[in-house]
């Protein structure tokens, strides 16, 4: 068997079995020249970055569009509907030809950063001796960043810039700028707001990795690096208004629900023997709680409890002293701070009272408190039964009202009976006519 040419195999795929209901491969390029711009329209935003226009992603295009008439087989391919696989070919193509295209405007870390001082500084017009003086960098960077800047091609930065909804790894597109334009990013000092795995990534995308291939490499789900990618964006766009330290004042919010910082232990572990009552006060008065002063000393907030006791820090509460504070119109939550106890406490201590426990230092008998429990049973028993007699007054009327409908249904039903018999009667003086006509018939007959 002779081996074909390369012309013979082109002409031999000319067109497409698979795809006969599209007509021949000229037919079908020429219907499908729109659907190939139309998606390359998605890619401009990127594609301006990267110093080409329409007519470069458009040619991109094209050529996915014809590869993937050539290489489809519905026996083959993933899928069988050819507008989906023609989509996939047709986007890897441009992102494919973006790529490459921006291969010649990569370059090294230092020479990146020999630019980026070149332009803070303003030593565009400088000599290259005069530049490794004031930025203290190497000669060949040097002249490296000067070629750069001279020719006018884009630098891309560590900085991500959202473009808008752009696929994978196009996403980092800040450029320095061409000849003439003096604008500037402190790439350094927006990087510094980055974790160290957000600097990886905007690395990672700096030099043309797309997202899945960053995944694979940090170990991280394609998800989890699509949601840092957002949160660089984010971020950038903050630092670009100005808001360059909202990242820290937010985690502050968040960490810190109150304006107190938070207490530590000391290197030497402290225990309750060191807590005086004057530390304790100070403390208190500083804003702090008692739960966090019992982790600083290391012990449970119920021993700090009885430490209170024991120094006096602690007022000792009674049902009359309670009483009062109610009359007073203060609140159970009041009260406890007032007597340095928790509100879980205060609640016990009220349990208590009910059951009619009485402290030493009580003053007054607890029927007190059962004679008020008994009037707010009184009061509740009056309601519930107020509450009875309503329902049982919805119950009555509606109970007359169904009353009222059955008595109108049995009316319409002696009225439907009525009008029944009569229709009977007419029946039957129908029939004995209709009898008698017969008969006189038959006698004629």
């Amino acid at each position: 068997m002779l081996k074909m040419s390369a012309t013979e195999q082109l002409v031999a795929r000319m067109d497409n079995p698979h795809l006969a209901q599209f007509g021949t491969r000229d037919q079908f390029i020429e219907k499908s020249l729109p659907l190939a711009e139309k998606i390359g329209r998605k890619y401009l935003a990127a594609a301006k970055t990267k110093g080409m226009d329409l007519d470069d992603i458009v040619s991109f295009a094209y050529e996915g569009l014809i590869k993937a008439y050539d290489r489809f087989d519905s026996n083959k391919t993933e899928t069988q509907n050819f507008e989906a696989y023609a989509y996939r070919c047709i986007s890897g193509a441009i992102k494919t030809g973006m790529t490459q295209t921006n291969v010649d405007f990569r370059y090294r870390w230092e020479t990146k950063q020999a630019v980026i001082r070149i332009y803070k500084q303003d030593l565009q017009d400088c000599s290259v001796d005069e530049v490794v003086e004031k930025i203290g960098l190497k000669q060949t960077y040097v002249e490296e960043a000067l070629s750069i800047i001279k020719s006018g091609k884009v630098l891309s930065m560590d900085a991500p810039v959202k473009q808008g909804q752009v696929e994978d790894g196009y996403i980092l597109s800040d450029t320095v700028g061409r000849e003439g334009d003096y604008s500037t990013v402190a790439v350094e000092e927006f990087m510094d707001l980055l974790d160290e795995t957000e600097k990886s990534i905007a690395n990672s995308l700096m030099y043309g990795l797309k997202e899945r291939v960053i995944a694979k490499r940090m170990g991280m789900k394609h998800k989890e690096v699509q949601e840092r990618i957002t949160t660089i964006q984010r971020k950038f766009e903050r630092y670009t208004r100005g808001e360059k330290g909202r990242e820290t004042d937010v985690a502050q919010e968040r960490a810190h629900v109150s304006v107190v910082p938070p207490l530590r232990k000391d290197q030497h572990t402290l225990t309750l023997n060191d807590l005086t009552v004057d530390d304790y006060q100070n403390l208190v008065e500083n804003g702090y709680k008692d739960h966090d002063i019992a982790r600083k000393y290391g012990t449970p907030f119920s021993k700090l409890y009885a430490w209170k006791r024991e120094q006096g820090v602690v007022l000792p509460l009674s049902e009359e002293q309670y009483g009062r504070y109610r009359q007073q119109g203060m609140t159970n939550k009041e009260i406890a701070a007032k007597h340095g106890i928790s509100v879980a406490t205060l609640y016990d201590m009220r349990q208590k009272w009910g059951n009619g426990y009485i402290q030493q230092d009580s003053c007054i008998q607890p029927q007190i408190l059962n004679g008020e429990r008994k009037v707010s049973d009184e009061w509740f028993n009056a309601v519930r039964e107020e509450k009875q007699a309503s329902e049982l007054e919805q119950l009555r009327r509606k109970l007359l009202e169904m009353e009222e409908e059955l008595a109108g249904l049995k009316k319409q039903l002696a009225e439907e009976k009525e009008r029944c018999q009569g229709i009977r009667s007419e029946l039957d003086v129908a029939l004995r006519k209709n009898q008698v006509f017969a008969a006189a018939l038959k006698e004629a007959l």
